[in-house]
C-alpha cells in the first residue's frame, strides 16, 4: 500500500494518471506507461540481472511459479542471448572425443581443442 503525503492510501487510479503524465513529460514513447509495465520492466531487470526465479516469484507475491515462467518465456530471447556461451553444452563445440585406446580402461578418451 502506498500512503501519500498526509498518510491516506494513494488511489490505484492516481498512480496510473501519475505514471502517464511523467511519462508523457520525459518523453518516453513506444511502451504503454502503466504500473503493470514497471512490473514487467522489474521482473526482466531482475532476471537479466541473475536474479532468483524463486526469490522473484516472492517479490512479486505470486503464490506459485507459473506466472514466473511466464516472464521467463517472455524474455526468452534476452535470456538466451545473456547466457549464450556459458552453459557448459556448448564449450562441447570445442572438445574433440576419439576411438577408444587399447590400452585404457576408460570407454573414450577426451582431446579439448584450443582455438585462437
Amino acid at each position: 500500500m502506498l500512503l501519500n503525503q498526509d498518510g491516506d492510501q494513494i488511489k490505484h487510479r492516481t498512480v496510473q494518471d501519475n505514471i502517464k503524465k511523467y511519462a508523457l513529460v520525459t518523453g518516453i514513447t513506444g511502451v504503454r506507461p502503466s504500473p503493470h509495465t514497471f512490473r514487467h520492466t522489474f521482473a526482466k531487470m531482475f532476471l537479466m540481472g541473475d536474479g532468483d526465479p524463486y526469490v522473484l516469484r516472492d517479490l512479486l507475491g505470486h503464490n506459485s511459479m507459473s506466472t514466473v515462467v511466464l516472464y521467463l518465456k517472455l524474455f526468452r530471447e534476452d535470456l538466451h542471448q545473456k547466457y549464450k556461451g556459458r552453459s557448459p553444452v556448448d564449450w562441447l563445440n570445442g572438445i574433440k572425443v576419439r576411438r577408444p585406446d587399447v590400452q585404457r580402461d576408460l570407454p573414450f578418451d577426451v582431446e579439448m581443442q584450443l582455438g585462437n
